[in-house]
């Protein structure tokens, strides 16, 4: 796996490296564990920490390993990459993004129709959140993105 090193200083930077494209967002101490495992696991059972803080997730609680769908980001409204946004380095000093292969993209879930008021209180970030049920090994990585903040108070 390709791992390609980004400091940015504005969140347009990174919506820009990411237009095209499928991933992952992760801890740097996470992306450690997914390298010794070899592959990536679902967090049903919440023995991970999530990069969002969220135990609610819907994908997570489907079984799945959540990622996001930016091949057509450019159709979601304006408001949608600010309402949750997968980019937000804000709180963090660090990030992985992990790009999939197009390959790994016949195994990508789009979220059904929330019938259930617990499916309708889980959280998902609407239109570009996807995933991958139970596992998905390294090889089916494209490239690993570590940004860095180049200034905690140059970015926006």
């Amino acid at each position: 796996m390709e791992e390609v090193i980004v400091e940015i200083d504005s969140f347009s930077q990174l919506k820009e490296a990411m237009k095209g494209k499928v991933f992952h967002v992760t801890s740097m101490e996470s992306l450690l564990e997914i390298k010794k495992s070899g592959c990536f696991l679902n967090n049903l059972s919440e023995n991970r920490s999530s990069w969002f803080g969220n135990t609610n997730g819907y994908f997570r609680n489907k079984g799945c390993i959540s990622f996001f769908d930016y091949r057509k980001i450019d159709d979601c409204p304006e408001w949608l990459p600010g309402r949750c946004n997968p980019l937000d380095i804000l709180r963090h000093d660090s990030m992985a993004l992990l790009v999939i292969k197009p390959e790994a993209y016949l195994k990508l879930v789009v979220p059904g129709r929330r019938e259930t008021s617990k499916e309708r209180k889980m959280n998902l970030v609407p239109m570009i959140e996807v995933g991958i049920k139970s596992s998905l090994s390294l090889k089916l990585i494209e490239c690993a993105y570590l940004v860095y903040k180049k200034s905690p108070a140059t970015i926006k």
